[in-house]
């Protein structure tokens, strides 16, 4: 029996509500979700040629769902992942995408407290933002949509905002719902559920620590073997994770971080209202709800001297499509 293949992908974007979303899609009787969020299997080009067989097996529990679906935000990650858009199209060409996007800023410090949290990040928001990094790459929405527009098509991409999301999830997983055929009347059971939602505290480690870099291992480990991930519960690990070192620890609703943010905001602001204007000529559509895009509605974006972008971001309008 030829295994079925996975015709529907979440592909981003980062800290936009996809693992909220990806639950609500596999509440209905008419989807089948892969059972380990972010695969990430189209991101690198040897898991396609060495793991294909792996990956598969994440859905043989299906049966006659309409669709097999999967969300990994790696999908849309340029330039820390290219070629992903061409993986799938190549795998299934005929396969939907749905690509939910945040207020570009706002997205921006998610993911920074994310990494920050994490471990992987101790400098300040202003100083990040300057230095080679993905947190302003991956709020170009525009540069993220491209390769997918090209090669799917506008008809197979669903595109909605996390302000809406968050706003309404019943409202926006039955007009997701219609979009891909299935029941739009069925309400997810955890709808209005928040998941991996950012901490109240930025804790940074000390990136040296014996016990941060074994932990850093374990999570590598548990997720490409998840059934061993399974026998390790989940108060084991919250347990293991009190016993990080803190090198310091900050409010994100203190003055600190409050005079972060807004130092941040005050360098790209410029920057994010150009992405969103030409994330608007490109989708044919308005995100009036964004903060990032009241500085204005030309599509020209000046880069500020002291704010890195990588190379192939800066010419990522050279080849861009028609819009809707």
């Amino acid at each position: 029996m030829v295994a079925r293949k996975p015709n529907l992908f979440v592909i981003g974007a980062m800290k936009s509500g996809t693992s909220s979303l990806c639950v609500h899609l596999s509440e209905h009787p008419a989807v089948f979700m892969s059972p380990v969020k972010e695969p990430e299997h189209f991101s690198r080009a040897e898991h396609v040629s060495r793991r294909t067989k792996e990956y598969l097996r994440l859905f043989r529990g299906a049966s006659n769902e309409a669709y097999l679906a999967e969300g990994s935000t790696g999908y849309t990650k340029r330039p820390a992942s290219e070629g992903v858009a061409e993986r799938i199209h190549a795998f299934n060409p005929d396969a939907r995408l749905v690509y939910v996007m945040r207020d570009p800023f706002a997205r921006l410090v998610s993911h920074y407290r994310h990494m920050t949290q994490k471990g992987w990040e101790k400098e300040s928001l202003p100083q990040a933002i300057r230095r080679p990094s993905n947190y302003l790459p991956f709020s170009h929405y525009a540069y993220q949509l491209r390769p997918y527009l090209q090669l799917f098509g506008p008809p197979s991409i669903y595109l909605d905002t996390f302000e809406s999301f968050v706003a309404s999830p019943v409202s926006f997983c039955a007009r997701l719902f219609e979009w891909l055929g299935i029941d739009a009347s069925f309400v997810p059971p955890s709808a209005g559920e928040r998941l991996n939602v950012s901490p109240e505290a930025l804790e940074t480690y000390d990136e040296q620590s014996l016990r941060v870099r074994l932990a850093r291992d374990l999570n590598r480990y548990l997720r490409y073997h998840p059934r061993l991930g399974r026998l390790v519960p989940e108060a084991a690990r919250a347990w293991y994770r009190t016993l990080m070192p803190k090198e310091s620890v900050r409010r994100v609703d203190s003055e600190e971080f409050g005079r972060e943010v807004q130092a941040a905001r005050r360098t790209v602001q410029p920057l994010l209202a150009g992405w969103v204007a030409e994330l608007e000529d490109l989708t044919g559509r308005s995100y009036d709800e964004w903060p990032s895009r009241k500085a204005g509605t030309t599509s020209e974006h000046p880069l500020p001297p002291d704010v890195w972008l990588p190379e192939e971001l800066l010419h990522a309008k050279d080849s861009k499509p028609e819009g809707r």
